[in-house]
């Protein structure tokens, strides 16, 4: 089972035994309007910029109002994929009133992709409410429908609009849109692993915002029972799963399964990264911390020793990374009675500590005046690097001496349409 970041958690595309959810180019086996291949943004290559070309032809000219509007969803698809938001927006306005105006195309389920592309465009250039208009309007034409055969379709519309809510910080709507989305793929996706891993760790991750911790550990240990069942409990999915584990631990006052948990994962990442991973040195980062705040003081210097270590073998390792882990580590030490080595550290933090953003300074002094480690934010999950993929820096967060979810739990990510024309 595929289990990443990168995975898409909406794709419309009928799957077959040997299909994963990344998979974005494949060979189309039906030609009818609303089905779905895939349709890429390389403009440069002579023969989709030649397709590009008939399209923007065919928009203009074309009498035939179905080639009409397969052509500017082409194109739209097209500067979606290529994150020319204004441009994709304008297109697929003009697709959704053609498709609207004429009776022989408005079929509820293209009507539906097409909002939901819309919407994530919209969601792009920071237009909330209109995205949510659009998602609703697209739960309303499958509504329409009512048909099971839809389910994964329904599910992962209803997903990506609870994103939207949890995107805005409204975590209660979006963890019950979410627990919608989680009933149906229940129902009639059980059969589908990845599908179901992918609900229950989103749901788990919304529950946790939402300050509804035992819910959020009831989904966190479901996703997981999935990763055992595929016998995935050695995968990068079930490392990142644990820190989400350990962190609603944490929040929930019970530090020592949290330490527990936290092991487990440092040991898994380490076993799948190495020594000098990132993700794996903000793990130790973190559980030095916890270690830190309940007085054990030896454990959090070799979580921080051991931090350190993996910081300086690591060229990818920011600045703030590094202020964080020697000023925990300078608190420790002082508290190990070794103030010659922490006043070493602490200058070395107090160095990187004046090229950090405003942002990063204040984090250290409520940290320095709490006499409490800082927990890391610093752990860059693979494909955090795209655009498209969020992270929770945006949204808010526990308060600074907790260890945080954000950042160290997966990206979730919603995805737009592939068109079948």
């Amino acid at each position: 089972m595929t289990s990443t970041p990168e995975s898409r958690l909406i794709s419309f595309r009928p799957k077959g035994p040997a299909e994963t959810t990344s998979t974005r180019h494949s060979t189309p086996t039906q030609k009818r309007w609303g089905e779905s291949v895939p349709l890429t943004d390389d403009r440069r290559n002579p023969q989709r910029n030649q397709q590009f070309q008939v399209w923007l032809s065919q928009a203009e000219t074309e009498p035939d109002t179905e080639l009409r509007a397969k052509a500017l969803i082409g194109m739209a698809v097209s500067h979606q994929d290529g994150c020319r938001w204004d441009e994709a927006a304008r297109l697929y306005e003009r697709a959704i009133d053609l498709v609207e105006s004429n009776r022989g195309l408005c079929d509820p389920r293209a009507a539906a992709r097409l909002q939901n592309n819309l919407a994530m465009v919209y969601r792009e250039m920071d237009r909330g409410a209109e995205a949510e208009g659009c998602y609703l309007k697209a739960l309303a034409h499958y509504k329409q429908l009512n048909d099971d055969s839809l389910a994964g379709d329904l599910a992962g519309l209803q997903g990506n609009l609870a994103y939207l809510y949890f995107d805005r910080g409204d975590f209660t709507s979006a963890l019950r849109m979410q627990q919608q989305a989680l009933d149906i793929t229940v129902l009639h996706l059980s059969h589908n692993p990845e599908a179901l891993f992918e609900a229950e760790r989103r749901t788990g991750i919304f529950a946790y915002f939402a300050d509804e911790q035992d819910a959020a550990l009831r989904h966190f240990k479901a996703a997981h029972q999935v990763l055992k069942d595929e016998d995935e409990l050695g995968s990068s999915a079930a490392a990142e799963l644990l820190v989400n584990i350990a962190a609603t631990q944490l929040k929930s006052d019970r530090p020592k399964e949290a330490l527990a948990i936290y092991a487990e994962a440092a040991q898994l990442i380490g076993n799948q990264r190495g020594a000098s991973d990132l993700f794996l040195a903000a793990v130790l980062n973190n559980e030095g911390c916890v270690h830190l705040q309940i007085g054990q003081n030896e454990q959090a210097l070799d979580c921080f020793n051991r931090c350190v270590w993996a910081y300086k073998h690591n060229p990818a390792t920011d600045d703030s990374s590094r202020a964080e882990v020697f000023h925990n580590l300078a608190v420790t030490l002082e508290k190990n009675g070794n103030p010659g080595l922490a006043s070493i550290y602490r200058r070395s933090a107090a160095e990187l500590f004046e090229q950090l953003t405003q942002e990063c300074r204040e984090k250290l002094i409520i940290a320095t005046r709490s006499g409490t480690g800082v927990p890391s934010a610093q752990a860059s999950m693979p494909g955090a690097e795209r655009p498209t993929v969020q992270t929770f820096s945006r949204l808010p967060t526990p308060q600074s001496n907790r260890v945080k979810v954000s950042r160290l739990a997966l990206p979730i990510k919603t995805e737009t349409i592939d068109w079948d024309f």
